[in-house]
């Protein structure tokens, strides 16, 4: 279990290291700096990394594209509020 959850927590922010590594002007392309991708990288990992996924030089992000940085920072945002809801849940049982 805590295997799945290391892999979970850190799956996202190694494949975009990687990512960036292998191909550093689909970043550039889709930031323009590397300020914004760091931080990116540090508080929302699966957004960060399906934008530079989904954008396409010159048409930007369009379409269905949309739904899944909607799905990604939906999943962002519910591993941060996962584990506060696990903490009232572990003091409920005292």
């Amino acid at each position: 279990m805590l295997m799945f959850l290391f892999t979970l927590l850190l799956g996202p922010r190694i494949a975009t290291i990687f990512f960036w590594l292998i191909a550093p002007n689909r970043f550039s392309d889709a930031f323009g700096s590397w300020i914004i991708p760091v931080l990116g990288i540090a508080f929302l990992p699966w957004t960060t990394l399906i934008w530079v996924i989904v954008y396409s030089w010159g048409n930007g992000v369009h379409g269905l594209d949309w739904l899944f940085l909607a799905l990604a920072l939906f999943g962002d945002l519910a591993s941060y509020g996962s584990g506060g809801y696990a903490r009232q849940r572990q003091t409920g049982t005292y």
